[in-house]
């Protein structure tokens, strides 16, 4: 505890006071109610949190701050990386599991988006079997969408005086029973989990059990007592960090909702720009070095809807598909066309009286002797042959 306080800028007794006692305002007394040993552990971890979380922005910002001077914030242009944790599916998965899978889902939807660009469901359907395969809006809006998603039931269970993470798998489960990208456990030899202690998202890439322990203290990071107190600290560091904290002292502070704002933003971001992607796939399952899986990557790129996006194309090129116009906005700046797709969209123009095909089973008439000879009209291409259709969810 010294060595805290002494790096904090702050005094044993305020630092001990602060994270073992909750202070109660009565009219205009203010009370000191000591807290239990569980309630001082989650004092302590949300210090720790909040210490964490202010200065990774702190470090984020100055580091924008040096690399980026001129960037968008004034108007000049820019080249963005973005790298991001891939899909998580561990013996436990927790709270963490479902925000990561959350974000990538979020990105595969705009990769989809992006590929699929300028083509009706109807022309999807046409080619791939069945467009909804390529969407999953309704896996992202299962765990963000008010007021009914996942993270919006957990901040209600964090809220309530009772919450428990029981009470957050029942009424996930019942509000979201008859949804085809929701299911529960059931107890048997094999899984010891059932409606009541985890849940199962049918993400793109697999199906994930979530066990609910830990779900609502890891969403929980609300400083007891308020931030105030830490900008009495002699260290300019930690003042800083916490200067523009206006949190109402005992407010709830959830992890997953300030999460989910994040990514919007993000989105939003993305959806503003030209985007280019790059899939990078592990070469198999046990990270081992030299070791090609050839089974395992095929699985990998199917989930990821890559193999989906390749025979699209495919198609796309032997003109089983036509292009439509995208219609260009602010928001998402039309994509150039392809060579491929200008090749199938010509394949499919109709013949027009400019250049009429040539009669069938019809000589050509003889040139006129006082007249040059007239170039013979081209036929049109033949029609590609049917594909086979897809197997079913191979895009996923």
């Amino acid at each position: 505890l010294a060595a805290a306080a002494e790096l904090l800028g702050l005094s044993d007794d305020t630092l001990r006071e602060r994270l073992t006692c909750r202070f109660m305002s009565a009219g205009r007394e203010e009370l000191t109610v000591p807290l239990q040993r569980t309630g001082a552990l989650r004092a302590r971890d949300a210090l720790a949190k909040a210490l964490y979380a202010g200065l990774f922005s702190r470090l984020v910002a100055e580091l924008n701050a040096l690399l980026r001077p001129d960037g968008p914030a004034n108007g000049g242009q820019y080249i963005g990386l973005l790298d991001i944790f891939g899909f998580e599916s561990l013996e436990t998965n927790s709270l963490e599991q479902l925000l990561i899978n959350y974000a990538n889902e979020a990105l595969h939807h705009l990769f989809l988006r992006h590929v699929f660009r300028g083509f009706s469901d109807e022309a999807l359907a046409s080619v791939l079997g069945d467009a909804s395969r390529i969407d999953n809006r309704c896996c992202v809006a299962l765990i963000d969408a008010p007021p009914k998603g996942l993270l919006h039931i957990l901040d209600h269970q964090c809220r309530a005086p009772q919450g428990s993470e029981t009470a957050f798998c029942l009424s996930a489960t019942q509000k979201h029973e008859e949804d085809p990208f929701f299911t529960v456990p059931k107890l048997s030899r094999d899984c010891s989990h059932d409606a009541s202690s985890a849940f199962i998202v049918r993400h793109f890439a697999a199906d994930v059990l979530y066990t609910s322990g830990g779900f609502l203290e890891s969403n929980n990071d609300t400083l007891v007592g308020g931030s105030h107190w830490l900008r009495a600290s002699t260290e300019p560091l930690v003042t800083e960090l916490f200067e523009e904290d206006k949190a109402v002292a005992g407010t709830f502070s959830s992890v997953g909702g300030r999460f989910a704002a994040n990514l919007k933003e993000l989105m939003a971001r993305l959806r503003s720009t030209q985007t280019h992607f790059v899939r990078c796939m592990k070469s198999n399952g046990g990270a081992l070095p030299h070791t090609f899986d050839a089974p395992y990557v095929r699985s990998r790129l199917r989930a990821a809807g890559s193999l989906t996006a390749l025979r699209f194309e495919r198609r796309l090129q032997r003109g089983d598909v036509v292009a439509e116009a995208p219609s260009s906005s602010p928001q998402q700046p039309p994509l150039p066309p392809s060579p491929q797709r200008k090749i199938a969209t010509e394949n499919r123009k109709p013949p027009t009286s400019a250049s009429p095909p040539a009669p069938a089973r019809q000589a050509p008439p003889a040139p006129s002797p006082t007249s040059p000879a007239q170039p013979k009209s081209p036929s049109p291409p033949p029609p590609p042959p049917p594909l086979p259709p897809l197997v079913p969810g191979e895009a996923f």
